[in-house]
C-alpha cells in the first residue's frame, strides 16, 4: 500500500509540473512511467504519445512505448515504436 501512495503522490507532482510547463516532454515521459508502474496502461500510452508529440525524436519514449505495447500484446504498434527508436539511435 505504501508504494501505491508513493505513486499517487508522484503522479500528482508530475501533473503539477506539466501544468506549469506543458511543453517539457520529460515531464510527460515521467508521468507515463509512473502510470505504467501503477498499471494504468491507457494513461501511460497517452502520456508517452504526448511526450512524442512534443519531441518525435525522443528515443526513450519510443522504446518504452514499444515495451508497453509488447506487454499488452499489441505487437504491430510495438514493432512500429521499436523501428522509430532504432532509426533515431542509428542516426545519432
Amino acid at each position: 500500500m505504501a508504494i501505491k501512495g508513493f505513486l499517487d503522490e508522484a503522479i500528482k507532482e508530475e501533473r503539477e509540473a506539466i501544468r506549469i510547463d506543458p511543453v517539457m516532454e520529460e515531464y510527460h515521459f515521467n508521468l507515463a512511467k509512473l502510470y505504467e508502474n501503477k498499471g494504468v496502461i491507457n494513461e501511460a500510452v497517452s502520456a508517452y504519445k504526448e511526450a512524442l508529440k512534443l519531441n518525435h525524436r525522443f528515443f526513450e519514449a519510443h522504446y518504452h512505448l514499444g515495451e508497453l505495447y509488447t506487454r499488452i500484446e499489441n505487437y504491430g504498434e510495438a514493432i512500429s515504436e521499436y523501428e522509430k527508436a532504432l532509426k533515431i539511435k542509428s542516426s545519432s
